[in-house]
């Protein structure tokens, strides 16, 4: 799995999908997404799937999406979120699951007092068949410049007509 913070979405391949026999339904809202590889519509999710990472299990929904034969996962913002990861660069690297601290370590920090749960969204599943509509969100996997974006369809970026 690539771990990338600047994909707005989690992603999985059809093709891993149906090695591993993972379940997966219709997605209520598609979406398009946009990535290093083809731009494509976001029809099928997974159903929420425990993946352990470090010694901590989260539980992720994956869009899945064709993404070539050389990738087969994208961890992005909705898994950080949940999995909440300490990351460094430092000798080689490591990610683990971040402590959790009682007392702030500086002024902008709050205290965690073990009252703050995170949980994956539940997600009904839809027996509507997929249909494409010009209010589509879109989606990127993108992260040139310092991160991705995710912009409406048909809004223009600010400085841009």
């Amino acid at each position: 799995a690539l771990v990338d913070g600047g994909s707005q979405v989690d992603l999985i391949s059809p093709t891993i999908v149906n090695r591993l026999r993972i379940p997966w339904r219709i997605k209520r809202k598609q979406h398009i997404v946009k990535g290093p590889f083809d731009t494509q519509w976001v029809r099928r999710e997974t159903e929420p799937l425990a993946i352990p990472v470090e010694g901590k299990t989260t539980e992720v929904v994956f869009d899945i999406v064709e993404m070539g034969p050389k990738k087969d996962m994208i961890l992005g913002r909705p898994w950080h979120r949940i999995y909440d990861p300490d990351i460094s660069w430092k000798g080689g690297g490591h990610l683990r699951p971040r402590e959790q601290r009682k007392y702030p370590t500086n002024s902008m920090e709050s205290a965690d007092d073990g009252s703050r749960q995170s949980e994956a969204p539940r997600r009904a599943t839809s027996k509507d068949p997929p249909q494409e509509t010009s209010t589509a969100r879109q989606c990127t996997t993108d992260s040139r410049r310092g991160g991705s974006h995710q912009q409406q369809r048909g809004s223009a970026r600010p400085g841009q007509r």
